[in-house]
């Protein structure tokens, strides 16, 4: 029985969700405080001078509210959810239930449930039936409008109606299906009307949905539209058109949402970052580096937060909203509250303008609860101005706990009350007004009185709009113009992306868009610019061509943001017209700076690909050089590989050989040499192992040698093992492992002890297991170990080593160098390391949840994770997490944050494995000690003693 690899990629495989033990919470255990009455939970909590908090509602009038919101009667609607974390068992009823909370005599109390609608009562659709399934698989999303209420329940969104007046749903009609379920966790949820009188919602990362309107037609009817693919993002419908559509792309998992008083979008996240600014048609980050579905976003939006809370309060945030209303006293404003389900809290963001988007900083808590089973989940405006706070109410704080430990007999509804006004609150200034009228459109609307929000609607309709006539086109483009707000130059933008009229948009709009310097710099116009474009090139590349060359290069927003874009675009189509028509645009370049950059982003395109009888290439590449530019020169030797340019090569070879060239040029010799596996190249890769060239130039050499197969190059990398640096051992086992007779060799080397068993680690066993080979299997059981998979096997080691780790102190210090040895090369640190995993200062970091996911990191592991297994036709092998592809390439990220690019013309097989990169277990040159002093460096810190 062996021992298993170490940390390299603990928490990239798990959901990250923040519990600090010293604060009382373990992602896995309850939290020790038995549960308090509802009174006593309200008497500990702790709000802002003036404020106040009262309890609204609490078991047993009501239970598990999962979902919140106010009608407008002022009725409180909840999901009481008794299917989460498992979903509805197969040939089972759902047992979920909407309740409507009334308080019927004014004292701002709860005394009267409705069960407005229950699971059994929705109709079970036949394909559903013939699976042998319920209605759905657990609710999680609920908002009522002027007709009946909008549920989430994968796998649909329904839309529920009592349409006889006797109180209870009687139609239920399924407006959108497709909906995943494959998290639990991550479903659709928070729904709340838009200012534009769509229903919004929100989605989460790890669960994978293809959306069609309506319900799934029956065998015969008409071909459905395709499906829409959907993870992380923002989603709406429209209750009249019946439209579904994304508003905005990315994030992790988000459950909290709400619209200030200009319309802008905030929502916060269960991980960090906790939030984010959304603008429609923005495609942003996602948890894990997982990838647009947009191959070519080339590009993410990031949070708008400076800070986290993770390492005082968690950072499993939910529920949000803006606190922008004038009954609030100013000081408050400017902020946005969101829950923190591990802190028992209420978080505050201060929100100061920046650019055309946000910038929120930290600002002291709104709710202390000084309960730790409080659990927030939503948060709403009441028609009297107060705020109403859903309360899950759970001794466990996270998912992780077991699925069966859930407590069903809990939950609370607050109303926290803000300091008293002299008048009473004006309509159209009232926050759960504003919000109510929305359903029946911009018409019907509560009207805005500031005038730059009224501009910024209406500029925002303008994306909807699906036809423009030229005199609309003519005034839309003077007021682009015109405008000097980033906010509404930022609006412009949306909605040329978003319109579907697509007439003079490069000529006319975006023209006088990009002439606005003012963006330069802006973190959200220029992407919203770029995805304008790539819609554009997709439709007619030459008129893009036309563009540049009519003046559109002299604006610096399109050489900065757009130009390398477009060129990567074309290239990366795989389509050979696309490519030459860069290829021509860019010969006739004769400004140097706008070449290298269009150059630039072609070398990026065609990165690890090879084309041939590219025959404008040569005439290309003589003009270029005419230009006499050093850095456009090393840029045209590096798209030289890609085209098998003989003098090229020359020259590389050249390159390789003097010593005084620079390093930077010598590794783009040896990519260039290494693409075009020129046979005399790998002898000189071999030399520089053992030179005197610095660390750089000889791990790129070593990742060079993987472009030869052939079968003596192991034996001569094995014979100098004793003379390499412990960096570039690691990346020469990256290197042995990658072909069948290398992979050999490096074990039988290690049988032989030429090479420490030390030197290797389970990823890269796993890797060589892959090869599903007998003899390189064999090998691995003799000098390696054997793998287990058996979760028996796996919880006997995990209570070995739990009881065994305690019996001495772990020392920091040789921790902290043992992560350095072990760590570094997947995740950062205390700001040390390698961005492929997540950043271990913002994980749950106790004792027993850093053992558990380091013996068994298979637990859970999320979709953005997942490991992907590619075999070349060559027969080479490579491994990692997908971060990016397009029409003809992949590209995966490995240890020490390498991207290997593959061609997929190249690719003989890949699979997806849903386990992570990193195996179960420990690792055999760790000692119990060592393990010991690598958790005690990693651990959270104590707590500080007040003084």
């Amino acid at each position: 029985m062996r021992w298993v690899f170490v940390l390299a990629l603990v928490l990239i495989v798990t959901f990250p969700l923040q519990a600090q033990k010293e604060y009382g919470f373990d992602n896995r255990k309850p939290s020790g405080q038995p549960y308090l009455a509802p009174a006593e939970t309200v008497q500990r909590m702790k709000v802002p001078p003036g404020f106040s908090v009262k309890l609204f509602a609490a078991e047993p009038l009501m239970t598990n509210p999962i979902a919140m919101t106010i009608d407008a009667k002022g009725r409180v609607w909840i999901i009481e959810s008794f299917e989460y974390p498992k979903r509805t068992p197969p040939g089972k009823a759902p047992r979920d239930r909407i309740v409507i909370l009334e308080d019927t005599n004014g004292d701002g109390v709860a005394d009267k449930r409705t069960v407005f609608a229950e699971g059994k009562d929705f109709p079970v659709s036949p394909e559903r039936a013939a699976k042998g399934l319920g209605a759905f698989d657990m609710a999680s999303g609920l908002e009522v409008g002027p007709n009946g209420c909008y549920v989430g329940a994968p796998p649909y969104l329904w839309h529920v109606q009592d349409t006889k007046g006797s109180g209870h749903a009687d139609t239920f009609d399924i407006v959108a299906s497709g909906f995943g379920s494959q998290d639990t966790h991550e479903t659709l949820n928070t729904f709340t009307w838009g200012p534009d009188g769509w229903l919004y919602g929100l989605h989460g990362v790890f669960t994978v949905s293809k959306i069609k309107n309506g319900a799934t037609p029956e065998a015969g009817a008409s071909a459905p539209a395709e499906p829409i693919d959907l993870d992380a993002g923002v989603w709406r419908y429209h209750p009249t058109t019946k439209k579904f559509e994304i508003f905005a792309e990315g994030t992790s998992n988000p459950w909290g949402m709400d619209f200030n008083r200009q319309g802008e979008c905030f929502i916060c996240a269960c991980v960090i970052p906790h939030l984010y600014h959304m603008v429609p048609g923005g495609i942003y980050i996602k948890q894990g580096g997982k990838p647009s579905f947009n191959q070519y976003a080339y590009g993410a939006l990031k949070e708008i937060c400076d800070h986290t809370f993770h390492k005082e309060s968690g950072w499993a945030h939910a529920g949000l909203l803006c606190l922008d209303a004038p009954h609030m006293p100013a000081e408050y404003r400017n902020s946005v509250i969101f829950g923190s389900i591990h802190g028992c809290s209420l978080k505050r963001n201060t929100l100061k303008p920046h650019g055309a988007t946000f910038t929120a900083s930290r600002a002291d808590d709104f709710l202390v609860s000084g309960d730790k089973n409080f659990r927030p989940i939503q948060i709403r405006w009441a028609p009297d101005g107060s705020i109403l706070v859903s309360d899950w109410h759970d001794q466990n704080p996270c998912h992780q706990t077991k699925a069966d430990d859930w407590d069903y007999d809990r939950g609370r509804i607050y109303r926290i009350v803000p300091p008293a006004h002299q008048e009473p609150i004006k309509q159209n200034e009232n926050p759960f007004w504003r919000k109510i009228s929305r359903p029946v459109g911009y018409e019907g609307a509560v009207p805005d009185t500031d005038a730059e929000t009224r501009r910024a609607q209406a500029i925002r309709k303008l994306g909807d709009q699906a036809v423009f006539t030229q005199n609309d086109l003519l005034r839309w483009t003077e007021q682009i113009d015109q405008e000097r707000s980033p906010r509404l130059l930022r609006e412009h933008a949306s909605s040329l992306l978003r319109a579907t009229s697509r007439t003079s948009v490069l000529n006319d709009q975006l023209r006088v868009l990009c002439s606005h310097n003012e963006m330069l710099h802006d973190p959200v116009i220029p992407q919203l610019l770029w995805l304008t474009l790539e819609k554009e090139i997709s439709r007619d590349r030459q008129a893009v061509l036309r563009w540049f060359n009519s003046g559109a290069l002299l604006q610096p927003v399109v050489t900065k943001h757009l130009l390398s874009r477009a060129m990567r675009r074309l290239a990366a189509s795989g389509n050979m017209d696309d490519l030459h028509a860069a290829l021509l645009f860019i010969s006739k370049c004769s400004n140097v700076t706008h070449c290298q950059v269009a150059l630039g982003g072609l070398a990026q395109a065609l990165e690890g690909r090879q084309i041939k009888d590219v025959k404008v290439w040569h005439s290309v590449s003589t003009a270029l050089h005419k230009l006499n530019d050093h850095e456009l020169n090393r840029l045209v030797m590096q798209v030289s590989a890609s085209f098998y340019d003989s003098d090229a090569v020359a020259s590389s070879l050249k390159t390789l050989h003097s010593e005084e060239t620079p390093a930077q040029e010598r590794m783009d010799a040896i990519r260039y040499l290494a693409l075009l596996k020129v046979p005399e190249a790998a002898p000189r890769f071999l030399a520089l192992l053992t030179s005197s060239d610095s660390d750089e130039v000889k791990l790129r050499a070593a990742q060079g040698l993987t472009a030869f197969d052939q079968p003596r190059l192991a034996g001569e990398v094995i014979a100098s093992w004793a003379r390499y640096s412990p960096a570039l051992r690691r990346e020469l086992v990256t290197m042995l492992r990658s072909r069948k007779p290398w992979a050999k060799a490096l074990l039988e080397a290690v049988g032989s002890k030429r090479i420490a068993r030390a030197d290797l680690n389970d990823n890269v066993a796993l890797a060589i297991w892959q090869f599903k080979d007998k003899e390189l299997n064999t090998l691995l059981d003799k000098h390696y170990g054997t793998f287990r998979d058996t979760p028996a096997q796996i919880d006997a080691i995990l209570a070995r080593v739990t009881k065994e780790l305690p019996l001495a102190p772990g020392n920091a210090s040789n921790g902290k160098a043992l992560f350095a040895k072990h760590c570094m090369q997947c995740h950062k640190f205390e700001g040390q390391g390698n961005d492929v995993g997540p950043v271990l200062d913002g994980a749950e970091r106790s004792r027993d949840y850093l053992l558990s996911n380091i013996v068994d990191p298979n637990r859970v592991v999320g979709t953005p994770y997942f490991t992907r297994t590619v075999v070349l036709k060559n027969g080479k092998l490579l491994t990692g997490i997908l971060v990016e592809e397009d029409a003809t390439t992949l590209r995966l990220k490995r240890d020490n944050a390498i991207i290997e690019v593959i061609v997929k013309a190249d690719i003989d097989e890949q699979s997806t494995s849903t386990k992570s990169l990193m195996p179960e277990g420990l690792t055999d040159s760790m000692t119990i000690q060592e393990l010991r002093d690598l958790i005690r460096y990693l651990e959270v810190p104590a707590k500080p003693t007040a003084k």
